[in-house]
C-alpha cells in the first residue's frame, strides 16, 4: 500500500494489456469500512470526473475508473517519489528556497488550469482543489511536480455538495474565509499553497498574524510574494495565474544570488577551480559520501560549474569505475532538489 486517508487508499499495481503489455500505476479504493456509505461513494464518483476531465503536466492523471466486488476504484498516473511533505521533513534547516519556488510555481500553473477548466459547452467548471497541502503535492525522482487528490474539490455539478457552514480541509492550510463558514474561491487555494510554500521553507505553517515573521534570510522579493498569498483578504490575494508569475519573478532574484558569481572553494577539492556557490554545495556533499555508491543528477544553468563537479567527482573515486552517475539537464531547482535527496534509498 502506497498511502491512506479518510476515505481511500492508495496501492500501487499493473495494468495489464494485450501482447504483454504493463504498465505500473496506482490503484486508489475506497476505504473497507466506507464502502457501503454513499455519500463517499458519491465524493468518490464526483473525484473521478473532476479529474478526467483535466490534463495538465502538473495533475495526476485518472486513467480508469470501475468497480470491484461491489468497491469503486480509479486507476492513476504512479508518481515514483515523495510527497512534498516528505521532503520538508528529509532536508533539515528548511528546503532550498530555489527548490520550494519551483515546486509551488508547478503547482500554480495546476491550479490555475484547473481554476479555468471550462466543460464541453465552454463554461467554467468552477474547480477549487481546497486540499492543496504538501502531502497532496507529489515529487517524482525525475523531477516532475504533480498535483494530486481532487476528492474535496468543488465543481459545479457534483454529485455531493458541501453543506453550508462545513469545512473541509486540513486546518493547518485553511484560508480565513473556509474557517469563517464562507465559499471557497481559487483564492482559497492561492492560500494553501503560501502555507504550503513556508512549510517548506521554514519547516511549519505560518501564524495568521505575521506570516513571514520568521522567514530569516530569505530574500525580500519571497517575503513579498508570501504575505500575499496568505494576505486574510481573497480579494487581496493573486489568482493562481497571477502567482506563477510572481514565482518566477522570485525564482529569478534567488538565481541571480545564488548562480551570479564565481568563487574559490572553501575547501578545495581535487579538479574544482571555480564554481558557484549553489554547485559548490553539490560537490561538497558529495566529496561527504565518496566512495559510496549512490546515483548523483548534477543540473544547472550554463556556466555554474557542473561539468568541473563531475571532474571532480570521478577524481574522488578510487576505483577505475566511478560509483557517481551524472545527468546533464540544465534545471537548477532539480539540481537542489538532487544535491538534498541522492544520498536516500530510491
Amino acid at each position: 500500500m502506497i498511502g491512506a486517508g479518510g476515505m481511500a487508499q492508495v496501492f500501487e499495481a499493473v495494468r495489464v494489456g494485450e501482447r504483454d503489455f504493463e504498465r505500473r500505476v496506482a490503484l486508489k479504493r475506497i476505504l473497507p469500512q466506507a464502502v457501503h456509505d454513499a455519500a463517499i461513494r458519491n465524493m468518490f464518483l464526483d473525484e473521478a470526473r473532476i479529474v478526467s476531465g483535466l490534463h495538465h503536466a502538473n495533475i495526476v492523471q485518472v486513467f480508469d475508473y470501475g468497480t470491484i466486488d461491489d468497491s469503486e476504484f480509479l486507476v492513476l498516473e504512479l508518481i515514483d517519489g515523495m510527497d512534498a511533505e516528505q521532503l520538508a521533513r528529509t532536508v533539515e534547516g528548511g528546503v532550498p528556497v530555489a527548490v520550494a519556488l519551483h515546486i509551488i510555481q508547478q503547482i500554480a500553473y495546476a491550479l490555475a488550469y484547473a481554476h479555468d477548466a471550462e466543460d464541453e459547452h465552454g463554461r467554467c467548471l468552477d474547480i477549487v482543489h481546497r486540499d492543496v497541502t504538501p502531502q497532496n503535492i507529489l515529487l517524482s525522482w525525475s523531477g516532475d511536480v504533480k498535483l494530486s487528490d481532487f476528492g474535496i474539490a468543488m465543481a459545479r455539478g457534483r454529485q455531493v455538495e458541501t453543506t453550508v457552514g462545513v469545512v473541509k480541509g486540513k486546518l493547518a492550510y485553511l484560508a480565513p474565509e473556509q474557517k469563517a463558514g464562507q465559499p471557497a474561491t481559487g483564492r482559497t487555494d492561492v492560500y494553501a499553497l503560501g502555507q504550503t510554500l513556508h512549510r517548506l521553507l521554514e519547516g511549519q505553517t505560518a501564524s495568521t498574524e505575521s506570516p513571514d515573521a520568521s522567514l530569516r534570510g530569505v530574500e525580500p522579493d519571497v517575503r513579498e510574494l508570501l504575505r500575499a498569498m496568505l494576505h486574510p483578504t481573497p480579494e487581496s490575494r493573486p489568482d493562481a495565474s497571477e502567482t506563477q508569475i510572481g514565482v518566477g519573478d522570485s525564482v529569478l532574484v534567488v538565481e541571480r544570488g545564488a548562480l551570479g558569481s564565481t568563487r574559490p572553494a572553501a575547501d578545495p577539492i581535487p579538479g574544482m577551480v571555480a564554481v558557484s556557490p549553489a554547485m559548490e554545495r553539490v560537490a561538497s556533499m558529495v566529496h561527504k559520501v565518496a566512495p559510496s555508491s549512490v546515483s548523483v543528477l548534477i543540473q544547472g544553468e550554463t556556466g555554474t560549474g557542473k561539468e568541473v563537479v563531475a571532474r571532480a567527482i570521478h577524481a574522488l573515486s578510487p576505483r577505475s569505475e566511478a560509483p557517481f552517475e551524472i545527468v546533464d539537464c540544465g534545471s537548477l531547482p532539480a539540481a537542489l532538489i538532487a544535491s538534498e535527496l541522492f544520498g536516500h534509498e530510491r
